[in-house]
């Protein structure tokens, strides 16, 4: 997903390379874990433990591997006449086929789309593509079919699936960016209409030990 290699700073980005020594991890997870404790949603402490303990088991536990607090602004449309698709699949794949959303999501990892593939066989209601070129993969949502109430960019190309997500939201529906705090993304509202309303969801993530940003926005009805 770092198309511009360049331009990866690990001062500043969010995708931090932090230390991961048994010693680092001894530290950082009692601090994550007491923050979301004491937090306005105390569960989340929870299924970030649970998540993490399940990291060597991928796509073992259904959560997207977003922010908590927008895990909750997508909840209410976790139904089963939503219509979602995704650049980048996994654990929100199976989080929304899972609440009965009619999911298609695009892969360019083969191993994670053939994990993925054993994982979602006989949901009816989910479908993965794998598209290991630039060109298929930006090109699926219009092959696929909009609008949709959901699209998520969360995998690679990341600004160009943005410019292609725009026209294929239906109103009223959400716009879900991922990991906007990596400073590329400084630029991300230059790709969205002004009339969309914007919040954005910093904070702890399920599956990994640093805080994180979703950004999500919701077009006019």
């Amino acid at each position: 997903m770092f198309e511009q290699q360049e331009r990866f700073d690990p001062q500043r980005d969010g995708k931090v390379p932090v230390a991961r020594t048994p010693l680092a991890l001894a530290i950082r997870a009692p601090l994550a874990f007491g923050s979301m404790l004491f937090s306005r949603h105390p569960t989340d402490a929870l299924h970030w433990m649970r998540s993490m303990a399940q990291r060597r088991h991928p796509l073992s536990y259904a959560l997207p591997w977003i922010t908590f607090d927008a895990i909750r602004a997508l909840a209410p449309f976790a139904r089963p006449e939503t219509r979602v698709f995704e650049f980048g699949s996994g654990h929100s794949t199976l989080w929304w086929a899972e609440h009965g959303a009619e999911i298609h999501s695009v892969e360019d990892d083969e191993s994670w789309h053939g994990l993925l593939a054993e994982r979602i066989a006989g949901m009816s209601k989910a479908h993965l593509y794998f598209e290991p070129e630039q060109q298929g993969y930006l090109s699926r949502i219009a092959r696929v079919g909009g609008p949709f109430d959901v699209v998520v960019v969360d995998g690679s190309h990341r600004k160009d699936c943005l410019a292609k997500a725009i026209d294929h939201v239906k109103p009223g529906g959400l716009l879900v960016v991922d990991n906007t705090d990596w400073h590329w993304f400084s630029d991300v509202d230059d790709y969205v209409p002004t009339s969309w309303t914007k919040r954005v969801y910093a904070g702890w993530a399920p599956f990994i030990g640093h805080r994180s940003q979703t950004t999500v926005w919701r077009t006019p009805s």
